[in-house]
């Protein structure tokens, strides 16, 4: 094993008893892996709170538990000064813990570990999503965390270099402030093995969640994943729901997306030269897999709604608001959305948090159903599984990984939806296998001023522009749903663009034969869209706060749009 002075003076001891353990503990890691030298580490997040596997009855501090359960002596501890530590999503740390049914001595005793590791550095956030609380590594910094889909987001997103170890590792690697150079910390070793060429539904976060979850189901181990396909460049609320279902259900670390991940800008970019050793297609199929395995079968009562796993973002909390307002959650049920502690402050601040709790729900901060243990004080020989889902009839997430993960922990049916499903749950106190109430009328922001009433001819796939519309106003795009109708007086209702940068001109070339649409919803607004919207100059609505359009409307509805309000409502269904 290679190793610089410095090291070579760690593991003398001459910083430290529990340096010098922990340095022993990484150089025995890194000779199992097959590495030949270390890499400093800058960054880590790791577990303080009072797990059940830190319950020692002697011990009653942090440093004592940690250093006696992760390097085998009761020792001083002090971690690496050029390493922040923030500590990973552990106990909750909000004021009653009777909202998660925790006991005052388990709350106490896990706040004291707090203050004991405040005292020695670390950052306290108690979050999986360090990343929303300031903790950001720059693309080839070196890092260590105990959160899987941390992992998967910080290797793909931010181009930083970390593996996937465990809690023993991360905590070895904080106080020495080392880590074996081995795998994804080298460059070479990250290129993409296998390709997946995406074919299903991409339009929401709720879409990427089930997205992630097939795309682990459908992988080899250990393989590095290449998302290729004609899909809408993904936000980050999208990308954290995909990766925290992703590393639920394989063991992949880094995950490129050809175009939007820095080092995949391009296909060949993302192999570095190698061939890949397979391809798969993910298609509705797929993904319909995912959502039946996921989500109890039936309907039935929910006393329990858990949404934010990952914490959700401050978006994803507006969102919930707006959709909140004015809306009672029924009696007996429990509504939680879990964030970290700066994204909760953010909230509060802006008045989310109130319209909320007006609502009958709760935002909490620093765990989920998956880590809070109910704070029984057992010792580990009759210790018992206990969580928040004890004693609960039936529970509703927006999340893959919790509804995958959670079904050994209840016998209660567990539902699994999006956020307004989930929601509209929580207000109901009944899950049900339909949509809900059929939705009439929709919010969006007006783009194009106009009031117009129509026949509405609802593209889930969009148009291809470009060789998809003839000039004549009619769809010709082979294998379209729509095809051989003309746009001609029509309200279109689609995601958004398709193909092709001559997207508006095809519509614009129809429009100069005298062929247009009465009218235009997008759901989420592009440069393409935009660029017909204005050219053509008709009525327009896009960028809706309440929901999809595209899911709720369908071919053939009469439809009213105001393209100055943003308003849209459904007048008459088809089939009446």
């Amino acid at each position: 094993m290679k190793l610089t002075d410095h090291e070579k003076q760690m593991l003398s001891g001459k910083f430290g008893r529990a340096k010098q353990l922990a340095l022993q503990k990484v150089v025995q890691f890194a000779e199992a892996l097959g590495a030949e030298e270390l890499c400093p580490v800058t960054k880590a997040t790791f577990t303080v709170g009072l797990k059940r596997w830190f319950f020692y009855s002697s011990l009653k501090s942090y440093p004592a538990s940690a250093t006696k359960l992760y390097l085998g002596e009761e020792l001083p501890l002090s971690f690496d000064e050029d390493c922040l530590g923030m500590n990973d999503c552990d106990a909750s740390l909000d004021q009653d813990p009777a909202e998660i049914n925790q006991s005052r001595a388990f709350y106490d005793r896990s706040h004291a570990f707090y203050d004991d590791a405040s005292a020695l550095g670390v950052a306290q956030a108690s979050t999986c999503t360090p990343y929303q609380a300031g903790w950001i590594p720059l693309m080839g910094e070196h890092i260590v965390t105990t959160e899987s889909s941390n992992v998967l987001f910080c290797n793909s997103v931010w181009g930083a270099m970390v593996n996937c170890g465990g809690s023993e590792s991360t905590f070895w690697s904080a106080v020495c402030g080392r880590t074996p150079l081995w795998g994804n910390h080298i460059k070479e070793n990250r290129y993409g093995t296998h390709i997946f060429h995406i074919k299903c539904k991409t339009d929401t976060i709720h879409d990427w969640d089930l997205l992630g979850h097939a795309l682990g189901r459908m992988m080899p181990t250990n393989a590095r994943p290449v998302l290729v396909g004609d899909f809408e460049r993904p936000c980050m609320e999208k990308l954290k729901q995909c990766f925290a279902a992703m590393a639920t259900t394989s063991s992949a670390e880094i995950c490129h997306i050809v175009g939007v991940t820095p080092e995949a800008q391009t296909l060949q970019m993302a192999l570095q030269g190698h061939e890949p050793l397979e391809e798969f297609y993910v298609t509705d199929r797929e993904i319909a897999r995912s959502q039946d395995f996921l989500c109890a079968p039936g309907e039935g009562p929910v006393d329990y709604v858990s949404l934010g796993c990952p914490h959700m973002s401050i978006e994803e909390l507006r969102t919930a608001a707006r959709y909140l307002e004015g809306k009672k959650v029924k009696e007996g049920v429990k509504l939680h959305l879990w964030t970290a502690s700066p994204v909760e402050q953010i909230a509060r601040d802006s008045g989310f948090v109130r319209i909320i709790e007006e609502a009958g729900g709760k935002v909490l901060t620093g765990g989920c159903p998956m880590n809070t243990c109910n704070g029984c004080m057992d010792p580990p020989s009759e210790h018992r599984s206990c969580t928040v889902l004890e004693g609960i009839v039936g529970a509703a997430f927006d999340s893959a990984k919790q509804a995958h993960y959670l079904k050994s922990s209840t016998k209660a049916p567990l539902y699994y939806g999006d956020l307004f499903k989930c929601l509209d749950t929580a207000v109901s106190g009944y899950w049900t296998t339909d949509k809900g109430p059929e939705q009439t009328a929709f919010q969006g922001r007006g783009i194009i001023p106009g009031v117009v009433t129509g026949e509405a001819l609802v593209c889930p796939d969009s148009i291809q522009g470009y060789l998809g519309l003839a000039a004549n106003g009619v769809i010709i795009e082979k294998g379209h749903p729509e095809e051989g109708k003309s746009i001609d007086d029509k309200i279109l209702v689609m995601p958004s663009s398709k193909g092709s940068i001559a997207w508006a001109f095809s519509f614009k070339q129809a429009y100069i034969e005298g062929h247009r649409p009465l009218g235009w919803m997008f759901t989420k607004i592009d440069s393409k869209c935009a660029t017909a919207a204005v050219s053509l100059g008709v009525s327009a609505v896009c960028d809706f706060v309440d929901g999809d359009p595209v899911e709720h409307i369908k071919t053939g509805d009469l439809i009213r749009l105001d393209g100055q309000t943003g308003e849209v409502c459904i007048l008459k269904r088809a089939s009446e």
